[in-house]
Order: C-alpha cells, then structure tokens, then sequence
C-alpha cells in the first residue's frame, strides 16, 4: 500500500485477488469495484494469451516488463510500465504486477525524439562539448562539413585539433566560463584538406539546475558566400577603378574637345568682326550655324561632366534646410520669373541630411524646366510641398514625399522613364533649348541620396516630380 506503483495481486488466469490504492487512483476504481476482475481487462487491446507469455516470462522466479496502455473507469487510457513477477503464498502462486504511470516520460522521449530529429535535419552543423572543449555529439551535417563518414571520427576529439587554433579555443572557452556567446568567422579545411569558410556560433550549455555543462557550437557553411563576397570586393576594386579612369578621361575630353571648340567660336566671331564688306548671303547664315553648333556642343560636353562629377565627387552629407536652400535658387532665378510671370508656392520643407550643392542642382534643375517648358501666355505656377513617410519594416529611417508641380506643358505617359535618360528630349531644339541631360542629372542626385525620383504624366495640364529622400543619409550617423 505504501508503494509509489499501483500494485496488483492476481492469481494465475489473471483474476484480480487484491490491489493498493495507488492501483485504484490510477484506474479511477474502487477496491471493490476492481477486485474480480481480470487484469486483460485493464489494459488497453490485451487478450488472455498475455498471462500465457506472463506465467512463462515468470519461471524461476524472473520478472517480466510490459508496455501497455491501461484503461481508466471512464474509458480514458494512459501509458504504463508493468512489471510482472511470480508470488508464493503458501503453497498458492499468484501474479504480481507493478504498474507505473509513464504519461510524463513519454512527453519527454517525444519531444527529445522531436529535438534529436531536428537537430539531425539541421542545415547547420551542430557539436555539443564538455567545458574543456571535447566533442560528445555531433549531428549529419557537421561529420558532411569535415568529409567524415561516421561519428566515432568525430566524438572525443577537441575542438583544436580540428576546428581553430589554441588561441581561438581559448577565447572560446573564456566566453563560455563566463556564461557568455561567441561568435566568429573561421577559416576551415576538411580532413581531405580541402578549404571551406564556416561562420561559427558557440552558446553556453545550462542543464535545469542552471548549471554549465558545456557548449554547444553551430557552424553554418558559407563558402559560397566568402567566395562570392571576395569576387565582389575585385570587382567593385576594378570598378573603382575604371571610374577613376573615366573621370580622368571625361576631364581630358573635356579639355581637349572644348579647346578647339572655343577656337572655332573665336575665328568664327573674327571672320564677320574683321571682314570689311560684307559676305555673301550664304556666308553669314553659315558661320552663324557653326557658331551655335560649336556653343551647342560645348553645353553638350560641360553637360556630360556635370553627370559624371554627380557619382565621382565624395559623398559629405550635412544638415540643410531646403526652404533656405529653394529660397537661394528662386533668387537666382529671379530675371527668369520676371520674364515669364511666373510663380513659385513653397510649403514648409523639412531638414534633411544631403550634399548641399547637389540638392541646390537638384531643385534648380526642375524649377528652371518649369519655367522653360509653360503653355502660351500661361504663367507658369510651381507647387512644391512636402509630406512626412513614416518607416516602415524595410526602412530604418522617416523619409519625405516632395512634390514638384506646374502647370506647364506636360508630358505623355509613355514618356515617363525616357525623359531621365541621358540626351532624351522630347521637343526640338528650336522649340525648347536644353541638352538633355538635366533630368537624367536629377535622378542620379536623388538616387545617390538614397532615394527616388519619378515623374507622373498629365499632357497638356503639366508636370509633377515625384522626390522621396530619408531624413538622414545613406549612412549611419551621417549629419
């Protein structure tokens, strides 16, 4: 009666002669109510040949073991242990059974099953090591990260000898005493000597009683990665390069083709100052043309180095309040305004972290189109207003929406990506001068900030720019 197990006495065709009370609260009976009937009833899809196997497991005085599910008064079962053996009282042999209720410990081995296996399945290769940094377990993917075929290779061995060199294992091993993880990129090779690059995580292990027992390591192969990563960093490194060449070229273009550009211009405007009588009629018109051709090609060249310069010159961002910055502009543009009539509405624009000669560009450069590409005796009218972005799962900062919108002209739908293209112009020249580039010139401004510029269509009712730029700059900590 005073045992932890529900016993129960039968004799030996299973007839139940006696129970304790832990056998009664496990089964939900009354002593009265158990005792007559037979232990195959008890238990959950067992027949009469269970005793056969019983009488004879019990010879010579052995004992026997039985998983079984036994079934409550209610119907409902449990798991159990049985531990059958034989009892002599007198000259009368009975059977003893020892019931334990195994619900707990099967949850247990289900969910060190469920753990084991996924640990087995893991991608990455995980080890589990005492505190001197010897290997006691190891799962697939660790003995296919080191080329071994089975565990003994692997159980026993200490992480120096296969893993890092004594003094990394000695920082290791630091961290974990002191209940602390470490983390690290290490340089590997397999037993064959084949090299691989493995990110290595190493956590303290803590039994429930809070005590360290270990560690365990997880290490993810990423080879592939470190590969990838080092044929990026040569040709970002030849990129850098190339650009530096561009640059250098661009500036020598530029030197050499405006040389004798400004030469043309020079004896073009020679030729009519000094010639006493005049030219021919065909004559004058000509040099007129060469004259504009060779100030049109001169925009044209200054224009490109200007785009150049946008990615070449160095990124130093600083506070700038863009009202300041608009207002600086609309000065500028003050002999344009006067002639056109125009009008400029700026709402309150915030502060933002930008490169202030880029940003100065940046907004002239749409101002100025708005004044140049208006309806006939249409004032032109330009909005600018700003609204707040709140950051969102993919942005680690606010960024603002800034409009830019006029009633000029206007542009068609299928023309909203090609007007930021490099000498994309959807008007002649003698309609509308320009080079081309301004727009393309905008884009690289904004997209260099770490933003985005669009235009939305209305032909005939004007245009809008779309501007959205982060309150901070692309990096960091970068006022």
């Amino acid at each position: 009666d005073r045992v932890y197990d529900g016993a129960l006495i039968t004799d030996t065709t299973g007839k139940i002669c006696d129970v304790n009370n832990r056998a009664c609260e496990f089964l939900n009976y009354s002593h009265s109510d158990i005792v007559g009937h037979n232990i195959v009833d008890m238990l959950h899809g067992a027949e009469q040949s269970l005793i056969d196997e019983v009488r004879l497991g019990v010879e010579d005085d052995n004992y026997i073991l039985i998983q079984a599910a036994c079934i409550r008064s209610d119907g409902s079962i449990f798991p159990s242990e049985i531990s059958a053996n034989r009892l002599l009282l007198g000259d009368t042999a009975y059977f003893c059974f020892f019931i334990r209720d195994i619900t707990i410990r099967r949850h247990v081995e289900q969910r060190l099953r469920t753990g084991h296996a996924a640990i087995q399945n893991a991608a990455n290769g995980i080890a589990i090591a005492d505190l001197d940094g010897n290997v006691g377990y190891v799962n697939a993917a660790m003995l296919e990260l080191w080329g071994l075929d089975t565990t003994d290779a692997m159980i026993g061995r200490n992480i120096r000898s296969f893993l890092c060199s004594d003094e990394t294992a000695d920082s290791i091993l630091q961290a974990v005493s002191r209940r602390m993880a470490w983390e690290q990129e290490l340089d590997c090779k397999t037993e064959s000597g084949t090299p691989f690059y493995t990110r290595v995580s190493v956590a303290p292990n803590i039994n429930d009683q809070e005590e360290l027992t270990g560690m365990v390591l997880s290490l993810l192969d990423i080879t592939d990665l470190k590969l990838a990563t080092k044929q990026l960093e040569q040709v970002l490194s030849e990129l850098k390069r190339s650009n530096h060449d561009l640059q250098q070229f661009a500036y020598a273009i530029s030197h050499d083709l405006q040389a004798p550009l400004r030469k043309l211009t020079t004896f073009t405007n020679m030729i009519v100052a000094d010639t006493e009588t005049p030219l021919p009629p065909p004559i004058p018109d000509y040099l007129q043309r060469m004259k504009h051709a060779a100030e049109r090609m001169t925009q044209l060249i200054q224009g490109l180095l200007r785009y150049s310069r946008v990615s070449t010159l160095e990124k130093v961002y600083e506070p700038l309040n863009l009202n300041a910055t608009i207002t600086e502009i609309l000065s500028d543009l003050e002999p344009s305004l006067l002639d056109t009539q125009g009008r400029v509405n700026v709402a309150t624009l915030p502060d933002i972290a930008a490169e202030p000669t880029q940003m100065r560009q940046l907004f002239q450069n749409l101002i100025a189109n708005a004044l140049k590409f208006t309806r006939p005796d249409i004032p032109p009218v330009i909005d600018i207003t700003s609204e707040r972005l709140e950051p969102n799962e993919a942005d680690e900062t606010a960024r603002y929406e800034i409009l830019v919108q006029d009633n000029g002209i206007g542009f068609q739908a299928k023309d909203t990506e090609r007007i930021f293209g490099v000498f994309q112009r959807l008007h002649p020249q003698t309609e509308f001068e320009g080079t081309g580039i301004g727009l393309a010139i905008c884009r690289k401004i904004v997209e260099r900030h770490g933003g985005q510029l669009t235009a939305i269509a209305t032909e005939g009712k004007g245009a809008c720019f779309r501007i959205v730029l982060p309150e901070r700059g692309p990096h960091e900590g970068q006022w």
